[in-house]
This record gives structure tokens, C-alpha cells and sequence, in this order.
């Protein structure tokens, strides 16, 4: 027996257009006209609308003032948000632009309205770690720590017994360079999208905060650990054996252009 008419009665049912319906309805009749057998899409579809249902589309700011109020605060979930705000509000401040208002304005706003804060509070680790890492061009020059050149390869021959870096530099091949590029380049940036994505279409309840926590936390972690202990890429040790030298702004440099910046 077919399952058209029971995933059309599941989407379509309500004497109301609401937003799985209208999402969702499009979408039937397009695999309806494809002729996509509707056993292989019905899952799909329906968890998508059960996530459609969980959406609050409130956006009175009193209920969130009212979680707030209700909200257990421990040691454990204020540790984490005091970093988050330390690291924000210290990267704010060196930032010398107005822009850093209308962050914090249009941040303060979407937390505030139910039907953004939903997303936007959960993913306030993954923006403080983009506003970390955004706002470390406007550290002077001073007050940077030295880059260390030698202590990554260092750390390799310690923990691996021999200097990896070295090695793999030691042949190249365009083909190494797009097996490189995929990952780092496009994988990179894609794949948290994709995990969000589908965690918040069959997740238990709690799972993309936690995923917007973790991986926030994790990359903020990392830019600060830069920030305060930076280490070139351990391809250049090769061409600067050197120890540690003065700093320059080489934030998201290219290996082959650290040699010309850290001689400077």
C-alpha cells in the first residue's frame, strides 16, 4: 500500500497554514511530480517537520527575560561564560571601529527576541571565537608575544620521534596541495553547517547547544592559545632555524610568505 496519503494527512493536516506546511508542502509536490518514491523521502520529511514544530516563533522579549530568571546557574555553565565574555569584551575594546557597537547591539537584540535567540544564544561561543580571532589585527605590535619558530618541530620529534613537518615538505605535488586543500580549505568551513544541520533535525533535545558550545569553545580555546603562545608553521623552520623573533602581523600567512615577514 502506497504511503503518499499518509505522509500528505502527517504535513498537511490543520485547519491553519503553519511553517512545516508551508515549508514542506512545496517540497511534496515536487517529488510527487519527479515521481520519487515517497518511502525513501517520508523519514526525512518528517523529522524535518517535527524540527519545524519545535521552533518558537515568539518574539516577546518577557519570556526570555523569564528563562533567565529560571535558569540554575552553576559553576559549570558560568565558567564558560565568563571566557566567553572576557575574551569578547577584551577584543571589543581593542577593536577601533564603530562596528563594535552594532555587534553587540544586534547580538543583545537577537538574544533577546525568542524567535532569533534560539539560534543565536546557543551559537555565542562560535561568535565570541570569530570576534577573538577577527579582532587580534588590532593587538599592537608591543604587546604580541615572540613567535616561536622552532617549538612545533620541537614537539613533533618529542612526540612522534621525528620532525613529520619536515618530512612531508621535503616532497611536493599539486595534487598533495588539492588533497590538502579539501579538507582545510572547503571541508573546514562546511562540514560544522552540515552537523548543525542535521543535529537539529534528528538530534535529542540539548544536542546543537551542546554542539555550539563545543565547538565554539574548542576554536576560542585555539585562538587564544595563539594569541598567547603564537608558533610559526613548522615548514619554516627549515628556512629560519632561529629561535624565538619578533613579531610581526602574519595572521593567516602563507608559509611560503613567513620567511620575507619574520625577517622584517
Amino acid at each position: 500500500m502506497s504511503t503518499r496519503p499518509v505522509m500528505s494527512s502527517r504535513i498537511s493536516s490543520g485547519p491553519s497554514p503553519t511553517v512545516p506546511r508551508i515549508i514542506l508542502a512545496p517540497l511534496v509536490r515536487l517529488t510527487r511530480a519527479l515521481h520519487i518514491p515517497t518511502q525513501l523521502l517520508t523519514p526525512l520529511l518528517l523529522h524535518v517537520a517535527a524540527a519545524l514544530q519545535r521552533l518558537e516563533l515568539s518574539r516577546d522579549p518577557t519570556k526570555t527575560v523569564q528563562k533567565i530568571k529560571n535558569h540554575k546557574f552553576t559553576l559549570s555553565n558560568v565558567i564558560p561564560l565568563v571566557g566567553m565574555a572576557s575574551a569578547s569584551i577584551y577584543s571589543l575594546y581593542m577593536m577601533n571601529s564603530i562596528l563594535k557597537y552594532f555587534i553587540v547591539i544586534t547580538w543583545a537584540t537577537a538574544c533577546m527576541l525568542p524567535i532569533t535567540g534560539q539560534f543565536v544564544w546557543p551559537a555565542s561561543p562560535i561568535f565570541a571565537w570569530l570576534v577573538t580571532f577577527f579582532c587580534a589585527r588590532y593587538i599592537p605590535a608591543d604587546s604580541r608575544p615572540k613567535i616561536h619558530v622552532n617549538l612545533l618541530p620541537a614537539l613533533e620529534s618529542v612526540m612522534y620521534g621525528a620532525n613529520s613537518s619536515d618530512l612531508q615538505t621535503r616532497f611536493t605535488h599539486p595534487v598533495l596541495d588539492i588533497l590538502a586543500w579539501v579538507p582545510y580549505g572547503v571541508l573546514h568551513y562546511v562540514t560544522p553547517f552540515v552537523i548543525a544541520a542535521v543535529l537539529w533535525v534528528f538530534r535529542p533535545k540539548g544536542s546543537i547547544q551542546y554542539w555550539g558550545r563545543a565547538f565554539g569553545l574548542m576554536n576560542l580555546l585555539g585562538v587564544v592559545t595563539q594569541i598567547l603562545l603564537p608558533c610559526s608553521a613548522p615548514c619554516t623552520s627549515i628556512s629560519l632555524p632561529s629561535l624565538p623573533v619578533p613579531p610581526p602581523s602574519c595572521f593567516m600567512t602563507p608559509c611560503n610568505q613567513l620567511p620575507a615577514l619574520l625577517s622584517e
